[in-house]
């Protein structure tokens, strides 16, 4: 993807999306996000998870790593990344 692409994007998302969902980002800035699905992706640029799930903005808290990987939880220094977004 090009850079003019990029701003060509940025500049539709402004000028229509942005628009469409305004009340709504306003409602989530004010009020906080509350998700009620946290979707665990992997962070494979071919998987967009609020893109196949049709989902709104607010709706899902998207977790984005490396194969979809969920480490089994330890209480070390180890695998702290995925805990955190699970957790918080």
């Amino acid at each position: 993807m090009e850079i003019s692409s990029l701003i060509d994007g940025y500049e539709l998302f402004k000028d229509k999306k942005f628009k469409k969902y305004q009340n709504k980002f306003l409602d989530l800035v004010k009020n906080g996000q509350n998700p009620k699905v946290l979707f665990i992706a992997c962070s494979d640029s071919r998987v967009d998870p609020t893109l196949i799930t049709s989902a709104s903005p607010g709706e899902l808290f998207v977790l984005r790593n490396i194969g979809n990987f969920v480490p089994p939880f330890s209480p070390d220094d180890d695998y702290h990344a995925t805990a955190a977004g699970i957790e918080y």
